[in-house]
């Protein structure tokens, strides 16, 4: 039986339990791939696919996890390339320190994959994720990072030629 409810006195403790946005990812559900989405904040960029970041795991708790943007690959640092992308991430992500990320699996060097949304100068989640702008897809389209050609060919079954849209894995067709 439960016990009877009381009003709280000011020498009660008070926890408050932050709600997670979850969206159902259909495609993940198909690839039987699990994803999940948490409200994040950037903490450093290390390059133009790596960046640092406090995770919001919900119930007060909170990891700090290296992400690699996932399906994208950018030139490696010490190349121009590489500082360019780099330094636009940085600068985007200056803008826009609160993130929603969605994870995949982590890589061989325990990153997380992860589809990073930003939105410059909003702090709530869910106007970030609805209205936001997906980083991974900023960055293929600006010709700053590649398609992981690995990714690509497994998930694509041929090469990539031409731009992509990350988040329905389908090829954009380009007529010439």
């Amino acid at each position: 039986k439960p016990a009877p409810s009381r009003r709280l006195s000011q020498t009660d403790a008070v926890v408050r339990v932050p709600c997670q946005i979850h969206i159902q990812d259909e495609e993940a559900a198909v690839r039987q791939t699990p994803s999940y989405t948490y409200a994040a904040r950037v903490m450093s960029v290390i390059d133009g696919d790596t960046l640092w970041a406090t995770v919001d795991l919900g119930w007060g708790t909170f990891a700090r996890q290296k992400l690699r943007l996932h399906q994208v690959d950018a030139p490696e640092l010490g190349t121009a390339e590489g500082e360019k992308a780099r330094r636009f991430v940085a600068r985007v992500l200056q803008a826009s320190p609160h993130i929603v990320v969605r994870t995949h699996k982590y890589d061989k060097y325990a990153r997380y994959l992860a589809d990073v949304f930003h939105l410059p100068g909003v702090k709530q989640a869910k106007r970030i994720i609805t209205k936001g702008i997906f980083l991974n897809q900023q960055l293929l389209d600006r010709g700053l990072v590649q398609i992981c050609s690995a990714w690509a060919h497994k998930k694509l079954g041929f090469p990539l030629r031409g731009p992509l849209n990350l988040l329905h894995e389908t090829p954009i067709l380009v007529l010439e």
